[in-house]
């Protein structure tokens, strides 16, 4: 179908063949939007369960022809359906998942010997598409961090020449071919760390991430022998690299993987249709997420009314936009889904803002669940917070275990805080949580078992428990922990 998109054979599901604008009678119908009649429903029978996710729709489609029903789509129904919400549709999961649908429905609908057939060459299909899924996105996560590694390992080399020509010291092979991957792994790590390569790129992140692997190779070189000294000039001038490094990459990655520059919204034109109140609401929200002011365009929705409908689609040309914003308090859903109609042709991405949100609800790809940007919201439950706060729990368990001879004589129990360290590498705790006394009442993003509770230092009255527990589930940062633990060592046998 994605060879052939207009072919009658090859386009049975998605029909491209046929004009959206007519009505047609077609065999399958999606499941975001159908309505029949109960007594059909009665006579071949409702979803089957048997079905997760995807597939029951097409079931009962087929079921519905089988029954002697026609489905028919109608061309003056709308409705907005954001796509790839329930999944992401690069993930394995999503993989199994609607292959699996496929299987389930050949065994029902085909005979036995074509069913067998056809789910082998399905099961082929998962571990193919699952495989190949699986490498995009190691590829995909794996090159910036790669490519800032090769230019740091470079630039540090580079450095290195002008050094030894300007000073007239040649620095033994044997240490530089050690020390510049090091180097080069920590600054990158701890540009992991700082989110540096999550979206959108703000440059508070790549800062603190070069700061904070600086102050540890200082460290590290204060602590090495004398013998393997070379200069910490070098260090100092490859943290001004780094740091250049990591926002040269960033246009690089942009050129060659398009999508990374689609997510990044500070270079992308927009418009917020609404009222003046909402919009300054809005574009407030924008502006927290990076996305510079002059990039927003202000449209009012008593315009969009008033200008005719040509009105939209010619501003969009004009200003060149790639997305457009619809405060729903301002501007209905019939005449939102009216100008989605009018600009589908512009390839321009949609989104929502409903009133009193502090989200903006929409996606700009069905490869993609839809993008939530909050004013300055760092909510635990992101991926990347879940990552970084396991990151640190193992590093400061390894750390732990590794002093444990020295700790145990300041901790309540030696013993203790070894079981502690074992458990949170194990998965089993964290080394920072929510206070277990209030937790009950209150509905937060869930996390492992702190050791050491969030409020420890906070009055004992339950509300500011529950203030501290909200606003660390609210605003994480991965330094947070890291205060908190070293701010109580004595307590990591508690």
């Amino acid at each position: 179908s994605k060879l052939f998109p207009k072919s009658p054979t090859f386009g049975r599901y998605h029909l491209g063949h046929l004009s959206k604008d007519e009505d047609h009678e077609i065999e399958i119908l999606s499941g975001a939007f159908m309505m029949l009649r109960k007594s059909a429903l009665d006579e071949v029978g409702l979803l089957d369960e048997d079905f997760f996710m995807y597939g029951e729709d097409i079931d009962l489609s087929y079921r519905l022809i089988k029954g002697g029903y026609t489905n028919h789509y109608l061309s003056r129904a709308r409705i907005i359906h954001y796509k790839g919400e329930s999944t992401k549709k690069t993930s394995v999961n999503y993989v199994m998942v609607f292959y699996n649908a496929m299987r389930i429905f050949a065994r029902k609908h085909f005979s036995e010997q074509n069913a067998s057939i056809f789910n082998r060459l399905i099961e082929l299909a998962i571990y193919a598409r699952a495989g190949l899924s699986l490498l995009k996105r190691f590829i995909l996560s794996i090159a910036h961090p790669l490519l800032d590694f090769v230019l740091i390992w470079l630039g540090l080399h580079v450095i290195r020449m002008v050094y030894e020509s300007y000073t007239g010291i040649l620095l033994p092979a044997s240490t530089y071919e050690y020390a510049f991957p090091i180097y080069s792994f920590i600054w990158v790590f701890m540009a992991y760390l700082s989110n540096s390569y999550e979206h959108p790129f703000l440059l508070h992140r790549s800062i603190r991430g070069v700061l904070y692997g600086t102050g540890i190779l200082l460290i590290l070189y204060s602590l090495v022998p004398e013998d393997l000294r070379f200069s910490r000039a070098i260090i100092l001038f490859g943290a001004v690299m780094t740091f250049l490094v990591l926002i040269l990459s960033r246009e690089i990655i942009k050129r060659l993987i398009p999508d990374t520059h689609q997510a990044d919204g500070k270079d992308r034109r927009f418009a917020v249709i609404g009222a003046d109140e909402e919009f300054l609401r809005i574009s407030s929200l924008m502006k927290s997420m990076g996305i510079e002011s002059e990039r927003i365009l202000h449209i009012q929705a008593n315009d969009i009314r008033e200008r005719g409908k040509t009105y939209l689609n010619d501003l969009a040309q004009i200003k060149r936009l790639d997305e457009v914003v619809f405060c729903a308090k301002d501007i209905s859903a019939q005449d939102i889904m009216t100008q989605m109609a009018l600009l589908d042709g512009r390839r321009l991405d949609f989104k929502i803002a409903p009133p009193e949100s502090m989200f903006i609800i929409g996606s700009n790809s069905k490869d993609s669940s839809g993008d939530l940007l909050g004013v300055e919201m760092n909510a635990i439950n992101k991926s990347v917070n879940r990552r970084n706060k396991r990151l640190l729990d193992i590093s400061v368990s390894l750390i732990v275990l590794f002093l444990s001879p020295l700790l145990i004589w300041f901790q309540r129990s030696g013993r203790k805080v070894i079981q502690n360290s074992i458990k949170v590498i194990e998965g089993k705790c964290s080394w920072i949580g929510y206070d277990t006394s209030v937790i009950q009442e209150q509905r937060l993003p869930k996390i492992r078992h702190g050791i050491i509770p969030v409020s420890l230092h906070e009055p004992t009255d339950r509300e500011s428990k529950k203030r501290s527990n909200m606003l660390y589930a609210k605003d994480y940062e991965t330094w947070k922990d890291l205060r908190l633990i070293t701010e109580n060592w004595r307590k990591l046998g508690m």
